[in-house]
C-alpha cells in the first residue's frame, strides 16, 4: 500500500522513526522546500501509521494514501 508523507525538514527524523516502527519500507524520498517520504505497507498497517501522523502534527499532516498495489515486500 503507498503512503506518501509531506513533512518539514524539522520533523523529517521523527516521522521516517515512526514509519520504520510501523512497518513501512521506505522507497524513495523527494527533497524541496519540504521532505516527501515515500513510503510502502503492507495492507492495513498503514492505519496505525496516519492514525499516530494525526496525533503527531496536531492534524496537519499531509498524508495521501494510494490504491492497493501488489509489490515485492
Amino acid at each position: 500500500m503507498p503512503v506518501d508523507v509531506h513533512v518539514a525538514y524539522p520533523q523529517y527524523e521523527q516521522v521516517l522513526r515512526l514509519a520504520q516502527d510501523s512497518g513501512a519500507k521506505v522507497s524513495d524520498t523527494d527533497y524541496a522546500d519540504a521532505v516527501t517520504l515515500h513510503l510502502v505497507f503492507k495492507v492495513g498497517e498503514q492505519e496505525s501509521f496516519c492514525a499516530k501522523m494525526r496525533e503527531l502534527m496536531a492534524g496537519r499532516e499531509e498524508i495521501e494514501v494510494g490504491a492497493p498495489e501488489f509489490a515485492e515486500f
